[in-house]
C-alpha cells in the first residue's frame, strides 16, 4: 500500500481502520495477534553420520540431515480501503486527506504443501595431533518446494580444531 514518506499520521489510520492495535500483544492462547503465523513448525528431521580412519593421521567424516516438513497454504485476497485521517501542514492547520490503500487478506487453505530441505557435509580431517586437527567440507544443502521448486548451493568450509 503507499504511504506518503514519513507520514506516520497516515501508516496509523491505516493499521487503525484494519483493527491491528485493538488486540496487540498476546492474547490468551500464546498467539500474536498481530502477524498472522503459526506456533510450531512441526518438522521431522532425519540425521546420519559417521567417521572412518584414512590412513594414520587423515579421518572421512560424513553428516547429512533431511527435514521434511507440512504446512497449510495460505491464500490471499486482494482488497482496497480508502482512508481518511488528520494531516498537519507547515502552519499547524489540520487537513484531512483521503488515500486508497491496498492490501492482502490472508485466509488458511484445506491443501498443503511440502517442503524437503537436505544437508549434505562430507569433509576430510586432518589430525597434527592428538589436540589439533584441520578439517575441509564442501557442504551444501538441496531444498525442494512445491511452490518454488528445487534450489542448491554449496557451502565449503575450512575449520581448525582444538582440545580444550
Amino acid at each position: 500500500y503507499f504511504i506518503a514518506e514519513e507520514d506516520y499520521n497516515a501508516q496509523w489510520a491505516f493499521e487503525d481502520s484494519l483493527n491491528i492495535y485493538s488486540n496487540w500483544g498476546w492474547n490468551g492462547n500464546n498467539h500474536n495477534s498481530r502477524y498472522f503465523y503459526k506456533d510450531k513448525q512441526l518438522a521431522t528431521v532425519l540425521g546420519i553420520s559417521g567417521i572412518a580412519p584414512v590412513g594414520k593421521k587423515a579421518s572421512f567424516i560424513f553428516d547429512s540431515m533431511v527435514f521434511i516438513t507440512e504446512t497449510p497454504e495460505v491464500n490471499y485476497k486482494t482488497k482496497q480501503k480508502d482512508i481518511t485521517y488528520e494531516r498537519f501542514d507547515n502552519q499547524g492547520n489540520s487537513m484531512p486527506t483521503t488515500f486508497n490503500a491496498k492490501y492482502g487478506e490472508g485466509s488458511v487453505a484445506n491443501s498443503t504443501t511440502r517442503n524437503i530441505t537436505f544437508i549434505l557435509m562430507p569433509a576430510m580431517r586432518f589430525n597434527k595431533s592428538y589436540e589439533k586437527a584441520f578439517q575441509v567440507a564442501l557442504a551444501g544443502f538441496i531444498n525442494y518446494d512445491e511452490i518454488d521448486g528445487l534450489q542448491s548451493a554449496p557451502i565449503p568450509m575450512i575449520s581448525w580444531l582444538r582440545k580444550f
